[in-house]
């Protein structure tokens, strides 16, 4: 998240900033790259608000702590916790060391 999306973000603004200054200084050139402006730009501000989402919802966080219940030792762990309250729970709060302290 924080690699791919940063660096297309910074590659965007790049890209916004050389197209708006071309087209600031011409209008027939202006005319032209309206279209593949507007594209970038929209592009540009997904991955901006894709960024900030993800980080809203701690989806990192969440998607390692799924991916810790399905090391080979923690299976029998996996399988008590799975159905119950508690695994939301788990996902929210714990870390590795939590777990693997069950």
């Amino acid at each position: 998240m924080n690699v791919i999306n940063t660096t297309r973000i910074k590659i965007r603004t790049a890209r916004q900033d050389i197209l708006k200054e071309d087209m600031m200084a011409d209008q027939k050139i202006n005319i032209q790259y309206a279209s593949k402006y507007s594209n970038s730009s929209n592009y540009w501000k997904y991955s901006i608000g894709q960024n900030r989402q993800l980080a809203a919802l701690d989806v990192m966080q969440k998607s390692r702590m799924k991916r810790l219940f399905f090391l080979p030792g923690l299976r029998p762990i996996h399988s008590e916790v799975r159905n119950t309250l508690a695994y939301s729970i788990i996902l929210k709060r714990c870390t590795r060391t939590d777990i693997l302290a069950l």
